[in-house]
């Protein structure tokens, strides 16, 4: 069995958000806490987010982690505009 560097799983790290730029996150594999912080929004709307296929997820064993660029197409996906219209 080969132990080079590539076959080792990635630990996820705890991201600062005041230290990046929102563009640096596209990538980033994000806990509940992060995404509740990013959307400043409670644990119940979260979990709201999820079960009404909002917001997709990958479950590992009893936590789920989410796709900061699964956030931004959500917000893409349910943008609207003042007045009712959508403009494109």
């Amino acid at each position: 069995m080969n132990n080079s560097k590539s076959d080792q799983p990635v630990p996820l790290k705890r991201i600062t958000f005041k230290s990046k730029g929102l563009q640096s996150f596209t990538n980033e594999i994000l806990d509940k806490h992060q995404v509740m912080e990013i959307l400043n929004i409670s644990e119940r709307t979260l979990k709201n987010l999820v079960s009404q296929g909002y917001l997709p997820y990958s479950p590992i064993g009893n936590r789920y982690y989410y796709l900061y660029s699964d956030l931004l197409r959500m917000m893409q996906r349910n943008r609207q505009w003042g007045n009712g219209e959508k403009k494109f």
